[in-house]
């Protein structure tokens, strides 16, 4: 491999030297291979080999290439990225719920809909009490419908929120989809709330 020698001789010498081991993880090293330079990917090790006199005779090179590990670990980042993104272009809300202790994650958004503490998980009950009365148990009723397995999972539904510092009234419309393991419980409930309060008014508006 000479177009990476200027780059792994001195790591040779090293071990050598000190008699230390080298090990790097997942190092782009592009080699010329299938008739042009490649981006390669390489987790590998150098370590000493010692004679019967204990004295260094060599170096141990041990290698893998991982170049689809980081490619898939690049392409998931950029989907992640790109999820992101749609997102926050469409100002969602998105939550995850552990069925079994009852707490969830959120983004930003909706801890600021909702009335919540930045903090990374949060009861469901306090979520709950953000919901206007009128609707708490069809909601809830829904959430619990969904976690049945016989269901499909699925969770559809349009319901109100007041703010319960600045009893600011908003209306979403929520997505959400519950995971089952093998024993067909839930494990998983998550999905997304989109404000459509002006959309509900206009609505409205052209209904009058």
């Amino acid at each position: 491999w000479p177009e990476i020698w200027d780059f792994i001789y001195p790591l040779i010498t090293k071990v050598i030297a000190t008699g230390e081991s080298i090990w790097y993880d997942d190092l782009l090293l592009p080699i010329f291979r299938n008739g042009r330079m490649e981006d390669v990917y390489w987790t590998f090790s150098y370590s000493p080999i010692r004679g019967d006199d204990h004295q260094i005779k060599g170096v141990l090179v041990i290698c893998n290439e991982t170049t689809d590990k980081v490619n898939n670990s690049l392409q998931l980042k950029q989907n992640r990225d790109e999820l992101e993104f749609a997102i926050n272009a469409a100002e969602f809300g998105t939550y995850d719920l552990n069925p079994k202790t009852q707490r969830f994650a959120a983004n930003s958004r909706l801890k600021e809909w909702f009335g919540l503490k930045s903090n990374d998980e949060i009861q469901l009950g306090n979520a709950l009490e953000a919901i206007a009365e009128k609707d708490r148990q069809r909601v809830t009723d829904s959430i619990n419908t969904a976690l049945q397995f016989e269901s499909g999972g699925r969770f559809d539904i349009e319901y109100t929120i007041i703010h319960p510092k600045t009893k600011e009234i908003r209306v979403v419309h929520a997505l959400g989809k519950a995971w089952f393991d093998n024993n067909k419980e839930a494990y998983r409930f998550n999905g997304t709330l989109q404000d459509i309060t002006k959309h509900k008014k206009a609505a409205e508006e052209l209904h009058k």
